[in-house]
Order: C-alpha cells, then sequence, then structure tokens
C-alpha cells in the first residue's frame, strides 16, 4: 500500500483538479464531465496502470475506457480534458491478461468499479 501511497501523491502533485465539471455555471448541474487522459499524456497513463495493477492484485475491479470523442469539453490542459459525454462517447477495450499492442484514441478514461 505505500507504493499506492506515493504513485497518489505523485497525481496530487502533476495532474491539476480541473475547476469546471458541468456545462453550466451553477452546482446543482445534472450532466457531470467525465476526466479523459490526453494520449499525450504517457507519464500519467503509466502511472495510472500501475495504480489499476496494484489494485487488481488486491482484486479491485478497474476498466480502461477509450475514445476519440469525449463530449462537450469545458476544462482543457497539457495531460486531460474534462468533458460532457455525448450519448456515444465510451467505447470499453476489452480486458486482455497479456501485453497488446493496440492503436490509442485520442483519450483514455480510467475509472473504478
Amino acid at each position: 500500500m505505500d507504493r499506492l501511497n506515493r504513485l497518489f501523491d505523485w497525481f496530487n502533485e502533476y495532474l491539476r483538479v480541473p475547476n469546471r465539471f458541468t456545462l453550466v455555471r451553477h452546482r446543482h448541474a445534472r450532466r457531470k464531465a467525465i476526466c479523459w487522459f490526453k494520449r499525450s499524456a504517457t507519464r500519467h497513463l503509466r502511472k495510472a496502470r500501475e495504480i489499476a495493477e496494484i489494485l487488481h492484485r488486491n482484486r479491485i475491479t478497474t476498466e480502461l475506457w477509450l475514445t476519440s470523442k469525449p463530449g462537450y469539453v469545458v476544462y482543457e490542459d497539457a495531460n486531460q480534458v474534462a468533458a460532457v459525454p455525448f450519448r456515444d462517447t465510451m467505447v470499453e477495450l476489452p480486458a486482455r491478461r497479456a501485453p497488446t499492442r493496440f492503436q490509442f484514441p485520442h483519450f483514455i478514461a480510467c475509472g473504478l468499479l
């Protein structure tokens, strides 16, 4: 768990918290944004995968979601976008045991189930 805490500390230092998660500015808005890593955020993606591996070893399920159209972008920085999703935004990558080469879409979301 020490490694997991160090990874979370790394994200706290190197990943900004978006200042906006909705299309409208009032705080009771219903449609919330999903944060997606950009394909170019290779260090962030590598560390997110490491977190997923640690969680998997501890029987906590994670999923990797890929999209080339994240939705209505409400925040963007060098490593991520926050976007309110379109209806057809998410495409699930099938679970793979062995390392596999595949073409990444532009944005990647990681989440816990």
